[in-house]
């Protein structure tokens, strides 16, 4: 990614409170929203990583600290979003983290900016899909969001970087494949909608088009570590 300029991340902190209230946990990952909050929170975490390099609060911390500026208890906290007191106590201790219809009323109840909310799991999965894990099963993902995993870690004097988007893409199908970690929704490829920001001239060199899958949300983790892998080569 191109360096970002402080209007850029401005821009990004504005937008991403406009688009989280019209994401939620059953929008499809190609959904134009989900894409462009997805890039949003890229945006923010790039300029913040340069401009403020100091270790980001985790979401247990965030929501410590919002308690006790409060002076609201866990049991006032749960009542107030709808969940159980235990459930806090497991954002709390970090045992689980929150889904994304659970982390917007975070936002609200504890006034936590959503773009710090967001922040905080983007270094290794998209954000969108971290807080899938304890949500769903199996969730609907394109190629495009892998490849777009792949380009923003990739060396720039490494394989992936002189490696064609198709041949990036047949590999993590062949590793989803193999591994029985998904299946393709179809033989087609769909469309790509990308941020209207233009990620393509961000040096991504994102795919135009892309296959989708259904994946099994509980092989995420070992997919996303693969991808890294990938993308270190």
């Amino acid at each position: 990614m191109n360096k970002v300029t402080k209007e850029q991340y401005e821009f990004a902190l504005a937008r991403i409170e406009e688009l989280l209230p019209l994401v939620d946990d059953n929008t499809p990952a190609n959904d134009k929203n989900a894409v462009e909050l997805t890039v949003m929170s890229d945006i923010v975490i790039a300029y913040e990583k340069e401009h403020y390099p100091i270790e980001k609060p985790t979401v247990a911390k965030l929501i410590e600290l919002s308690l006790e500026e409060k002076g609201m208890t866990q049991k006032q906290l749960a009542g107030e979003i709808g969940i159980s007191p235990s459930r806090v106590n497991d954002y709390l201790s970090g045992r689980s983290e929150p889904t994304l219809k659970i982390a917007r009323l975070l936002c609200r109840v504890l006034n936590i900016p959503p773009a710090a909310m967001l922040g905080f799991s983007t270094e290794k999965y998209n954000t969108k899909y971290k807080f899938h894990f304890d949500t769903m099963s199996e969730i609907k993902i394109g190629n495009d969001d892998f490849i777009l995993y792949i380009r923003k870690n990739q060396r720039a004097d490494g394989l992936m970087s002189k490696t064609k988007n198709d041949r990036i893409g047949r590999m993590i199908w062949e590793f989803i494949r193999d591994n029985k970690f998904g299946k393709k929704v179809s033989e087609d490829s769909v469309s790509c909608i990308w941020n209207p920001i233009g990620c393509n001239d961000d040096g991504f060199g994102l795919p135009k088009n892309a296959t989708q899958f259904y994946i099994d949300t509980s092989k995420l983790e070992v997919i996303y570590d693969e991808l890294y892998l990938m993308s270190q080569r």
